[in-house]
């Protein structure tokens, strides 16, 4: 008995050692130069992730074969998590060699097409999922498991019918019969999709957390919703039913609140009886259910009162509560305020484009007493989560406290006139992009305007660029809490960037900070980027102060750039990275980083040697990275010290010297 159970020990390490001998890891170089990471699996190769905080990055093209140690092998296989969180990886060349793709492979990259060879016969929904940027899926012709008939921009399993992976550019063809489980799960940039009548299900969570859905129909021919299959969609504005059956909806939503329903004028009563008998809708508005055919989208021209609002005159006020689309051009005020507020449960879009907000004394909401002239009122639909599209007034200066907070409001377009976001103003929303990148007017975000966003859900904001724009002074916790993709700062005119402003921010993908030309920045707060999967960050000659804590907590953190040759200085818990990360310095900086208390806590200090930028300090003088006594002219800013190049010069041939 003894020896069988030795035996049977010794043949598991046996196997054990075999496999392990079977997946071989190494690394070669391309003829175009870039490094890819292979495992050895039974004799072929699956390309591999690079490991952590590394990703691969441009253009890739995967080789057919590989020879390594005298071996020559074949590529069959992308690995799990292979390419995942690569958001700078532009374009994917996969040889026809492949036979499958792993989970998570192009997780949170940034591709926007990809061919699917031939040869493929194994992949799911997890091998894109959460792949953003995806625009364009095309699976080459004589594959014989998978196709992407009708030019669909989609993968459909030849053999069901069944449509597997999908895009924000995906046209479901007329000949799938079903979605598939998470087929589009995640898909951010999806804002409508049409349902042909040949498909019979929708499997569960095939659209989730696709958060800016804002319109779907659901044609008769569908006959089973998988669970969740609209979860985490709380965006959708409208949903229309065609089926003469009512739906079971309490495993198709979490935020039946949200949306507005349309179901069959024939059946409508019917569905009205169901739902008011449904624990779903216990406690829950049925306004919201509306027959096929009603009169939802109102244009209308008023003028503002003190004592009542010619909103009610021009709609009628049994019409109020079946608004969903708003176009108003004149003059409003708090009146108006409080009906577009609390009498319009359905309401998902306002134009206010041609409107001008005018001051009044109504109290149009608890505590709220007064509106201004061209301000946004504050409060104005605070928590109101019914409202998806805001269209601001041309003439808005100004967006008050909590004017937006708790809305789902996906996207927003600020008016050229605004200066100003006020605190609060997005808190708790569900914004999935805050574009400012060359906006000239507004200098200042407030306190927690975009803070909590998007934190209750599995949506996200995408991204956050400040680039190339006026504003000088990011405030304390502005996007704390939020669930940020990506951040851009660089060439902005930001002077400050306050406590705990970035702090906590749930990173689903590794970024970089890039503060590089900032020239007009001089702090940055106390915790202020703590906590955050920030992969790399750029510091500008312009700082001269960074708070406590301001990058601790960041696990991929592996590359800080200083543009300064005497060390700034900074408290010992700044960074907590300092163990393992790389601290890029300038030319002839070394040792004064390497003696510079807490600078020297990073165990790898270099030296770039050809950065793009220069920094004088004292009596130092700089050619090519070395000392020089040669003066000869160069530009250079006065409050940050770049270096500013003139255009016919190369950066080796620039001089400094300080004057």
């Amino acid at each position: 008995m003894k020896h069988f159970k030795l035996t049977i020990l010794f043949t598991m390490l046996m196997s054990m050692v075999s496999n392990r001998s079977l997946a071989e890891t190494f690394s070669e170089v391309n003829d175009d130069g870039v490094t890819i990471y292979y495992n050895v699996i039974n004799n072929d190769l699956e390309v591999i992730r690079q490991g952590q905080g590394n990703t691969y990055s441009g253009d890739v093209r995967i080789p057919q074969s590989v020879t390594h140690a005298g071996i020559t092998r074949t590529v069959t296989r992308i690995g799990n998590y292979a390419f995942s969180s690569c958001i700078e990886l532009k374009s994917l060349s996969i040889p026809s060699s492949v036979m499958s793709i792993g989970d998570y492979a192009f997780n949170g990259c940034g591709l926007k097409s990809i061919v699917i060879p031939k040869n493929v016969n194994s992949l799911s929904y997890l091998s894109f999922f959460q792949a953003y940027d995806l625009e364009s899926i095309v699976v080459e012709s004589g594959n014989q498991t998978y196709d992407s008939r009708d030019n669909c921009n989609a993968i459909i399993d030849k053999k069901t019918n069944t449509l597997l992976v999908g895009c924000k550019n995906t046209i479901i063809p007329n000949s799938v019969k079903s979605i598939g489980y998470s087929a589009f799960y995640d898909c951010y940039g999806l804002s409508s999709i049409t349902i042909p009548s040949s498909v019979t299900s929708i499997g569960g969570r095939a659209f989730m957390a696709c958060c800016g859905l804002n319109y779907i129909e659901i044609p008769s021919s569908v006959t089973s919703i998988g669970d969740g299959a609209f979860e985490d969609c709380k965006c959708i504005a409208q949903i229309v039913f065609h089926s003469p059956n009512p739906i079971d909806m309490s495993k198709l939503f979490d935020w039946k609140d949200y949306a507005t329903y349309f179901v069959p004028s024939d059946s409508y009563e019917e569905y009205i009886t169901v739902y008011k008998n449904s624990n779903y809708w216990i406690n829950s508005r049925i306004d919201n259910v509306l027959p096929i055919g009603t009169i939802v989208d109102y244009d209308i021209s008023v003028t503002a009162h003190n004592g009542y609002s010619e909103i009610v005159e021009k709609i009628g006020a049994n019409n109020l509560k079946n608004v969903v689309s708003l176009k108003i051009t004149g003059s409003i005020n708090g009146y108006d305020v409080m009906i577009m507020r609390d009498k319009m449960p359905n309401l998902h879009s306002l134009d206010l484009t041609d409107a001008d907000i005018v001051a009044s004394d109504y109290e149009y909401y608890s505590g709220c007493t007064k509106t201004y002239d061209n301000v946004l009122p504050a409060y104005m639909f605070y928590n109101k989560n019914n409202l998806k599209e805001i269209k601001l007034p041309q003439t808005l200066t100004a967006i008050g406290k909590y004017a937006l907070s708790g809305t789902c409001v996906h996207k927003i377009d600020f008016p050229e006139n605004v200066k100003e976001i006020g605190d609060d103003a997005f808190r708790a929303s569900h914004l999935g992009c805050l574009d400012l990148s060359n906006n000239s007017r507004i200098a200042t975000i407030g306190s927690r305007a975009f803070s909590e966003i998007n934190t209750q859900n599995s949506c996200r904001l995408h991204l956050v660029n400040l680039s190339n724009s006026s504003i000088k002074e990011i405030k304390e916790r502005a996007f704390i809490d939020s669930r940020v993709d990506n951040v851009i700062l660089s060439n902005s005119s930001i002077e400050s960037i306050g406590d705990w402003a970035f702090a906590c921010t749930s990173i689903l993908g590794v970024y970089s900070v890039d503060l590089t030309n900032c020239s007009n920045l001089t702090t940055i707060g106390a915790y202020a980027f703590s906590c955050t999967d920030i992969s790399k960050i750029i510091i500008p000659s312009s700082i001269q102060t960074i708070g406590s804590e301001a990058f601790s907590g960041c696990p991929y953190l592996n590359d800080v750039y200083v543009q300064t040759i005497i060390p700034r200085s900074i408290n010992s818990n700044v960074f907590s990275c300092a163990s393992y990360a790389t601290l890029h310095v300038p030319p002839m900086s070394y040792r004064n980083y390497y003696w510079a208390t807490p600078w020297s806590q990073f165990a790898n200090i270099v030296e770039d040697v050809n950065p793009d930028y220069f920094y004088v300090d004292d009596d130092l003088s700089i050619e090519n990275g070395k000392a020089t006594d040669d003066p000869v002219d160069a530009d250079i800013a006065g409050t940050s010290g770049i270096v500013v190049q003139d255009d016919n010069q190369t950066f080796d041939e620039v001089t400094v010297t300080n004057n």
